[in-house]
This record gives C-alpha cells, structure tokens and sequence, in this order.
C-alpha cells in the first residue's frame, strides 16, 4: 500500500519548523503565509509582492522550501506578484494527506494549487529537483501555464551522473555541517549558505519522503510541452556533462529557448556574479508571453 511522507519523530518536526521560523525572519522583502487545500494535503504558500501582471510561482530544490528564496525575492517580488510553495510529500509547512506515486500527481497538485490560488494563467519557475516538479505541470497539465522557466533542471533534461549521485549519499549518511558545506563548494560554487540554511538542510533530512524520483523526461513527454520554455544552465554546472546533449533535449519541447550561462556553475541563480544576468533573461522571457497574452 502506498504511503505518505512523514516526519521520523516529533523532535525531528519541532526541530525543522524552528528552523522555518528562523527562515522567516531573514525573508527581505514583506509577505503573506497561508495554506490551501489540494487533492494531495494542505499546502504551505507564501505570497509576496502586488503587481496586477500574470504571476511568478516558484518551486524550491530538494531540501528546501518556499522560505529558500529569500536571497533574491526581493528581485523577484519588485517585478511580480510571487507565489513560493513549500512541495507537497517535502520537508516543510505543507502536510500531505495523499500518496504521490507518480510524476504525473505533482501536476496534479501543481494545478490544484494554481486553482485554489485563483490563478487562471501563472508563470512557473522551478530551480533544481523543483524544476522537474514544474516540467510534470507543463507535460500533464499546462493550462493554466503562461510560460515555464527551468533553472538548472537536473534529472529533467539530462540524466545526473553517478558522482553527483554518489556525493550526495555519502553527505546523507552521518550528515554533518562540515561535510555538507563541502558540498555545497563542490555543488554550488559561489554560493556561501548561510547558518540557518546549514541547519535546516540538516532538520530536512528528519523528514521520511515517499515520492517518486525524479527521472529524465521522455522525449515524447518533452515533446508534449506546450508552455513556451525557458531551459536555463550554467556551463560549469556539475549537472552538465554535455551542453550539445541538453541543448538537443530541449530542442525537442516546441519553441523552447535554451540558455547557456558562461561561467555558472549549479548555484548560478544565487551567485553575485551570475544571479543579475539570469534574473534578466528571465524577466524578458516571461513579459515577451505577458505580451502573447494580451495579444489573444
């Protein structure tokens, strides 16, 4: 029988959720948490910013949550209304009720929430592990989709190598600060995380998921996508083995735009040095389909 995440104990919440807090508090700009109901449990959504345009719903990486962002929401949230969700079956604030057993039910989910936010039309970034979440909304369920922006993908596009794999199981066993900021300087160059972010990827692994790993999408799959797509790496990435290979694979969802960052590496959204540029391209990419729109 399929079953839900789970935190390991109540310790392990408690310890998590005082974590969250501390989050909250380093958040830059003003916002709003609250939860909404989804076929698959409550979810945890913080909105920031009021700007009347087509919306921004972010989608955090693996071991984050929708308080990750607080480096450059206040970049975000001067441009648009944000959305940032704490994933379903994830460690977080949103409480899963429902088994995910298969990709497709996060595109459930993502509709869900779109619904009960009213969001008749949302433009959707997913950075990471968050980025194949948001791909399943663009394969399944791309309705409600203005346009879809994939930052550093991951196992969407190309398949992780076992290095990567390998690195990350040793930093989850007998996980430690120190092994983990060695990680991150191998993973994420030029991205220092701060304390909090430290002990909350450590509280995160006292959460149990029960949710489907993510997998490269088949090139039917790929070619199914209708949003207009944004695919955008660095060409350091440790994710990159081949950037002809990915290049090609994005070649493959209809229009899509592909974006070569020279220099960045996975962290590249939240390095000083590339952050400005990728936040740029973005930003175009999402008003040239707030144009589209009000063009229909």
């Amino acid at each position: 029988m399929a079953k839900i995440g789970k935190w390991k104990s109540d310790a392990a919440k408690a310890k998590a959720m005082r974590i969250y807090d501390s989050l909250e508090e380093l958040q830059p700009v003003a916002s709003t948490g609250f939860d909404v109901a989804t076929s698959y449990g409550s979810t945890r959504v913080r909105k920031f910013g009021s700007d009347p345009r087509t919306p921004l719903v972010l989608f955090h990486p693996m071991g984050g949550n929708g308080l990750c962002w607080y480096p450059i929401i206040e970049q975000l949230a001067a441009e648009r209304t944000v959305y940032a969700l704490d994933t379903i079956g994830a460690p977080g604030r949103s409480e899963q009720t429902r088994p995910i057993t298969a990709a497709a039910d996060y595109a459930a989910w993502i509709e869900d929430a779109l619904a009960a936010l009213g969001l008749e039309q949302a433009h959707l970034l997913g950075y990471s592990d968050g980025a194949w979440r948001a791909s399943m909304a663009g394969v399944h369920s791309s309705r409600r989709l203005a346009s879809l922006t994939l930052v550093e993908p991951g196992a969407g596009i190309v398949k992780p190598s076992w290095r990567l794999l390998l690195r990350m199981i040793r930093v989850g066993v007998n996980p430690t600060p120190e092994k983990l900021r060695r990680f991150s300087a191998w993973f994420m160059p030029g991205v220092e995380l701060s304390e909090v972010e430290i002990e909350g990827s450590l509280a995160a692994l006292g959460y149990r998921p029960r949710t489907p790993w993510p997998a490269p999408l088949e090139d039917a799959e790929l070619q199914s996508i209708t949003a207009p797509t944004l695919v955008v790496y660095g060409s350091e990435s440790v994710l990159l083995k081949d950037a002809e290979t990915a290049r090609a694979r994005v070649r493959l969802i209809p229009g899509a735009e592909f974006e070569l960052v020279p220099g960045g590496g996975h962290g590249l959204l939240f390095q000083d040095s590339h952050k400005g540029v990728v936040l740029a391209r973005v930003f175009d990419f999402i008003a040239q389909h707030d144009q589209a729109e009000l063009a229909h």
